[in-house]
């Protein structure tokens, strides 16, 4: 499982991975709020972007915050960022961000941390390696939006979802709303893997770890 699996351009792209790298600030509307966004236009991981299930994660937190006050979360597969500065700055919300250990990505994150006038915690994480020790065990509430798109990644997603779903009473709170297409061997896998999952709102899951299991 490496990184460079991520994304993997095809067969004849590969003169853009020669270009130099090419970034736009962005001013994006999240539930009545400014958020601005650096975006960069390549990227291996498809980290350079904002994904579309960002917004209805954001609306979904924000309509129920106060199942979230007080908890420490964490978003697997921040990409720009976008979601854990928007939980920070406007709903004051503990959050942690988290995507793959590449050094362009991390460091977008922090500029557009920046950007928005906030201090986020930042851990970078490929699934299925292991969780540093320092954020085991501490979480509350794990998020993530559009993160279904690798289908060859699921197992090691899960992985990483057992461990960090390992706190008694932490959930994973997802929205998805890209249109299924073999995203349905995510939930045969997630049952097998004994999670348990309950739709909170059209295309938005919240996901457990059955215990005793």
């Amino acid at each position: 499982f490496n990184l460079s699996d991520f994304g993997r351009l095809e067969e004849g792209a590969s003169p853009a991975q020669q270009l130099d790298q090419v970034y736009e600030d962005q001013s994006y509307d999240v539930d009545g709020h400014k958020v601005l966004i650096r975006e960069f236009a390549y990227s291996a991981t498809n980290a350079g972007t904002v994904w579309g299930s960002s917004f209805p994660l954001c609306a979904y937190i924000s309509a129920h915050k106060d199942r979230f006050v007080g908890k420490k979360i964490l978003e697997l597969g921040s990409a720009t960022g976008l979601v854990s500065i928007y939980l920070s700055k406007y709903l004051g919300l503990d959050v942690t961000s988290s995507d793959v250990p590449d050094d362009e990505v991390t460091e977008n994150i922090s500029h557009n941390c920046q950007l928005n006038d906030v201090h986020i915690p930042h851990m970078p994480h490929l699934w299925g390696t292991d969780i540093p020790p320092e954020h085991q065990n501490i979480y509350d509430v794990v998020i993530a939006s559009d993160i279904l798109i690798y289908e060859n990644h699921y197992s090691q997603l899960l992985a990483s979802m057992r461990v960090l779903l390992s706190r008694p009473l932490s959930i994973m709170i997802m929205t998805y709303q890209r249109k299924p297409h073999r995203e349905k061997l995510f939930w045969e896998m997630l049952d097998e893997a004994s999670f348990s999952c309950t739709m909170l709102a059209p295309k938005t899951w919240q996901i457990t770890l059955k215990r005793g299991e």
